[in-house]
């Protein structure tokens, strides 16, 4: 067994390691000389996938020289390396010349890895290839597991007709969509992003009213109710609004339906069905995080009959817990209430605690809101108090289990 490759999944097949007998029996003097290898082994496979290759031959014909040197190819065999070389289409990588092989990588949408296309690996970049025995057809090839993407502003300027071939690590074969920018198609040679497509074409315009500078266009695309997907405006400010339904939604004002997504929040609004639907798919477990600044605090999960609202209660996450020995007093200063809502026209009666109220009295089940009494519903900066009744419960069951104790001490035989 000459390198980490030959080794087995078999303990007792391994019978060798660095040049060393292991097997049963071995020599006490050839333990130290054993394990010495063996960490050698494992710190030569560590750095051939932790980076420290780099790769030789040409673009296209990449070499790698590997410190655990294979004698053959194997099913799962991996290596990082700092590429040498931009590829300029379909290359080889020969790894300490066993033999090139192919490079080959997944395309979203590609039923069969594909051949590397321009760009897929550049110069100085870190890549991660695997080798896959059934790849390129069964031929054997790398599978690139991390091509570059390729960005429309790759070459920083868009000259006339220019077109791109792949976008964001797609492939976009003969037959299929292209991206092409054409500087004078449009009036007043503001440019468009044209997607010619086989048998006709479709149009992704920049927006008119914006003469080239795409830095000021408000909205970076917007998918309209129509059935052709229209690009409303090209910008390289990614951080601008997207729109679903071809406008702006705002869930606090207006009756439009639709999706608006930005740096802040997603707002969705629909009044004929569900607005929000999500999907654990398969398994039981946690369907929502949420989380304050980088901590849990909370989680939505699903079985497959039921579903929980959880909040954190990790023991480890708490400390100096003490019984609550007030709960009397605390219970006797709530005060549970029927009424009837301010702003909403024909509402069912309402049941419960007046937030501001309860803030006296439980100060955690509350979260304030502004405090002008001369504020309404409706008004600018008018804020609602919240309460979470949960968190009364504690006190709750902390007054049963005080009048259980009584009850037990009064039917208690004399």
């Amino acid at each position: 067994m000459t390198s980490i490759y030959d080794w087995s999944t078999t303990a007792g097949s391994n019978t060798t390691v660095a040049g060393v007998s292991i097997a049963e029996g071995m020599s006490p003097a050839g333990v130290n000389n054993a394990i010495r290898g063996q960490m050698a082994d494992l710190k030569k496979w560590q750095l051939d996938i932790g980076g420290s290759l780099v790769s030789g031959g040409s673009a296209n014909a990449q070499t790698l020289t590997t410190l655990s040197a294979p004698a053959a190819y194997a099913d799962g065999m991996l290596f990082t390396f700092v590429a040498g070389f931009s590829n300029s289409g379909a290359a080889t990588l020969n790894v300490n010349a066993v033999g090139a092989k192919a490079i080959r990588k997944h395309n979203r949408g590609d039923s069969a890895d594909v051949a590397l296309v321009s760009g897929d690996i550049r110069a100085s970049g870190v890549y991660m290839v695997a080798y896959d025995e059934s790849a390129n057809t069964a031929a054997g090839a790398w599978i690139l597991l991390n091509p570059a993407t390729i960005s429309l502003d790759e070459a920083n300027t868009w000259s006339d007709t220019q077109t791109f071939t792949q976008v964001d690590g797609i492939s976009l074969a003969s037959g299929a969509p292209r991206i092409l920018w054409d500087e004078t198609d449009q009036a007043g040679a503001d440019g468009i992003w044209r997607a010619i497509a086989s048998g006709g074409s479709w149009r992704l315009d920049q927006n008119t009213a914006v003469a080239g500078d795409f830095s000021t266009i408000t909205s970076i695309f917007e998918v309209s109710s129509a059935s052709a997907l229209t690009i409303a405006a090209v910008t390289t400010a990614i951080n601008n609004p997207v729109y679903v339904n071809g406008s702006e939604v705002d869930v606090s004002t207006g009756s439009t339906d639709g999706v608006t997504l930005n740096q802040k929040h997603i707002q969705i609004s629909n009044n004929e069905s569900a607005t929000l639907l999500m999907r654990r798919r398969g398994t039981d477990g946690t369907l929502a995080d949420f989380y304050r600044s980088t901590t849990s605090v909370g989680s939505i999960s699903v079985t497959t009959v039921a579903t929980a609202y959880n909040t954190s209660s990790d023991g480890r996450l708490k400390t100096n817990d003490k019984p609550i020995d007030d709960c009397g007093d605390i219970i006797d200063a709530l005060r549970p209430v029927r009424f009837d809502w301010t702003h909403v026209k024909d509402a069912p009666k309402g049941v419960g605690f007046i937030a501001q109220e309860l803030a006296k009295v439980v100060p955690e089940a509350v979260t304030p809101g502004d405090s002008s009494p001369e504020r309404s519903y409706g008004s600018p900066d008018f804020e609602a108090w919240a309460a979470d009744y949960g968190k009364t419960i504690p006190y709750i069951v902390a007054e049963l289990q005080c009048l259980r104790v009584r009850v037990a001490a009064l039917e208690s035989p004399k």
